[in-house]
């Protein structure tokens, strides 16, 4: 096991091909501060660089994954005009996981609200406590979702559910979101690490190429059109097919 010791808010560690990224912010339920966003991006810069991590989990410490942008600095970053908010650049956390080639893994120990939530929805998949909940309450100070929170979210469950969501701004038990499709599997919190890490090393333990590949062309059935995904489905499988570690995996099987 390696594990990285420079952040101040995050813990890495990589361990077995799985890199582990936990936000370490409990007395504030791992809300998002300006240093830990900086921690993150270069936890992940590193990831993308790590040939000994081939699957990366994110999750939180205490009993939050995380509350979301510390509204503190939110209120520092209010732009001051109307013409200053419709030019300012936001930069966009979600869209640096969502860019990681390699699988990505969300472990929701607990609560996930806002930008939280936001964090795990560019998760390629979300496993969640029992006793976890989800939520965009930004509603109740005035707001909405900013970075991908709106655009996501439909797209995980349907326009009413995200809306129902959205505009309610209610905390939502991980059972019924796993119902609404934002979750893939809920487990009892002392089972969840176990049950984490056991999808993350099964993972782990395939060839990275095509876990990439794999991963491309699923996430193109959003964002295509049907008959364009299966044409890049039949691309990205000839590529894996000629390449000499799917002939060797080829080998083994048949051997074994």
């Amino acid at each position: 096991m390696t594990t990285a010791t420079d952040f101040e808010f995050i813990d890495v560690t990589v361990d077995d091909g799985v890199a582990t990224v936990r936000l370490q912010r409990p007395e504030k339920k791992n809300a998002i501060n300006a240093t830990m966003r900086d921690e993150l991006v270069r936890a992940f810069d590193r990831f993308d660089d790590d040939a000994d991590a081939t699957v990366l989990v994110l999750t939180g410490s205490g009993d939050s994954f995380s509350a979301g942008t510390d509204i503190a600095e939110l209120e520092e970053r209010i732009p001051e005009t109307t013409t200053e908010a419709v030019t300012l650049e936001q930069f966009a956390l979600p869209e640096r996981i969502e860019a990681i080639d390699k699988p990505t893994i969300a472990m929701l120990n607990g609560l996930t609200l806002g930008g939280g939530l936001e964090l795990a929805l560019a998760c390629d998949i979300r496993l969640a406590s029992t006793e976890a909940s989800v939520g965009f309450p930004e509603i109740a100070i005035g707001g909405f979702p900013g970075e991908g929170g709106t655009q996501r979210l439909p797209r995980e469950t349907n326009l009413g559910t995200a809306l129902l969501m959205l505009l309610t701004g209610e905390m939502v038990p991980s059972e019924r979101a796993r119902e609404y499709g934002l979750i893939q599997e809920t487990h009892p919190p002392d089972q969840l690490e176990t049950r984490t890490m056991a999808v993350a090393e099964a993972i782990a333990e395939k060839d990275e190429l095509a876990l990439v590949l794999a991963k491309t062309a699923a996430k193109m059935a959003s964002r295509t059109e049907f008959e364009q995904g299966l044409h890049l489905e039949g691309l990205l499988a000839n590529v894996l097919e000629a390449t000499p570690e799917r002939k060797e995996r080829l080998r083994e099987f048949l051997d074994g």
